[in-house]
């Protein structure tokens, strides 16, 4: 089985995207995708698509799809350290619309969505616990998660302002990238928010 400094060879090359998700561009003033694509080709060449199951794919992200334009998928509902969250209905409905999509590839903040079962009033964002055990068990879910998908699955550094754990974040996420033989989305601006609350230099 070909290692991922071999798979990453077969990703595409996106460019500059911007993300969305469900309904976002009814906010005020908010991006319109549409309008950015056509003045702004080169800094919107693909639609990062943030996914939680239950909503689906809005207006916005169903046009996009339907122009066959580049997306990537970024889950927003799953704790992929916890295998109570493989059930089958959510996987079915997730490889679903995965596959309308045709994501070149899956990410997301590897924290907790959700605090207990999977419900709307559950739904938050938190870090994950930096613990050798905390890594083995996400690395566990990303290889899942790749497995069930067949599309890579890059973890992503969540924000927080309060951290658990002996192991510094980096070394938390080599760690997990190590043991589930993957890649990573580095968010900076969250490795920033992360040092700053360590009192550490964002570099």
């Amino acid at each position: 089985m070909m290692k991922f400094n071999e798979r990453v060879q077969n990703l595409n090359f996106l460019g500059l995207g911007v993300s969305t998700e469900y309904d976002a561009y009814r906010n005020p003033n908010a991006l319109d995708i549409f309008q950015s694509r056509q003045a702004m080709p080169h800094c919107t060449s693909f639609l990062e698509i943030g996914l939680e199951v239950a909503k689906g794919l809005d207006l916005y992200s169903q046009k996009w799809i339907e122009n066959q334009w580049p997306t990537t998928c970024h889950f927003l509902d799953i704790n992929l350290d916890e295998k109570e969250d493989f059930d089958h209905d959510w996987l079915f409905d997730f490889k679903t619309q995965v596959h309308l999509m045709k994501p070149s590839w899956i990410c997301g903040d590897a924290g907790l969505w959700h605090f207990g079962p999977r419900a709307p009033e559950h739904m938050l964002l938190l870090p994950p616990i930096l613990t050798k055990d905390s890594a083995k068990a996400l690395a566990d879910g990303i290889i899942k998660l790749r497995e069930k998908t067949g599309l890579e699955v890059l973890p992503e550094n969540p924000p927080g302002h309060v951290y658990i754990g002996d192991l510094h974040l980096m070394d938390f996420f080599a760690m997990v990238c190590e043991l589930a033989d993957t890649g990573m989305l580095l968010d900076v601006a969250h490795l920033a928010i992360y040092q700053k609350a360590k009192g550490l230099t964002p570099t």
